[in-house]
């Protein structure tokens, strides 16, 4: 469905000014607050901060893999690569919208990570050359967590909870009804970790947090 798509694309984009705009809040706090400690944020300028942007850029094929494997969808209901329609052209058009779903979303994942490991290695003023072992763990760590939010595929418990709830139903553990019933939620709510994620970002940039 093209409003699929529209919406994760706008979804994905809505809160770039925001959370651009929150890194740059970030960067002055923590350069007024923390002295010794590991820093974050930074204002990076596309110039002189080249060389941290290349390195980010090429890591994120490092940890690219790790970042797809947290989707929006509950494949803990069902294999999201088991096939679905004895057509090929069916299966064909399903398998490229999933796909294009895909692709959207990493391109949002990759302008967050390299964002965030470069504004990570200037605030630390850690070189491309220095970023090994620990150093680069951190980093990373930090980036993709970043990234994760930015498409909204971090870990949320309560999403979590529905979506081990729909497994359950779907399962037969709780009977024909139960079955019914997680299919059915299944079908009403397969994307439970974006809207819940959504909220997540909405009240962490607004002025209630």
């Amino acid at each position: 469905n093209p409003k699929t798509h529209m919406r994760n694309i706008v979804g994905n984009a809505l809160f770039v000014p925001a959370r651009e705009f929150k890194n740059l809040i970030g960067a002055g706090w923590e350069r007024a607050l923390i002295k010794d400690g590991v820093r974050t944020k930074a204002v990076l300028n596309p110039a002189k901060d080249k060389a941290l942007l290349d390195f980010a850029s090429k890591d994120f094929q490092n940890v690219k893999a790790l970042l797809k494997n947290e989707g929006k969808l509950d494949d803990n209901v069902r294999n999201l690569d088991a096939k679905v329609f004895n057509m090929k052209i069916l299966e064909g058009i399903r398998k490229l919208n999933l796909g294009a779903l895909d692709a959207e979303d990493t391109w949002f994942m990759k302008f967050a990570y390299d964002s965030s490991l470069a504004q990570y290695m200037k605030a630390n003023k850690i070189t491309p050359d220095k970023m090994v072992g620990e150093t680069l763990e951190a980093g990373r760590k930090y980036a993709m967590n970043e990234a994760l939010k930015a498409t909204y595929r971090d870990f949320n418990a309560l999403s979590n909870l529905i979506s081990r709830g729909k497994a359950a139903a779907s399962s037969g553990k709780y009977g024909l009804l139960g079955r019914v019933g997680g299919i059915a939620l299944e079908a009403a709510i397969p994307f439970s970790k974006t809207p819940l994620n959504l909220i997540k970002r909405g009240v962490a940039y607004s002025p209630a947090n």
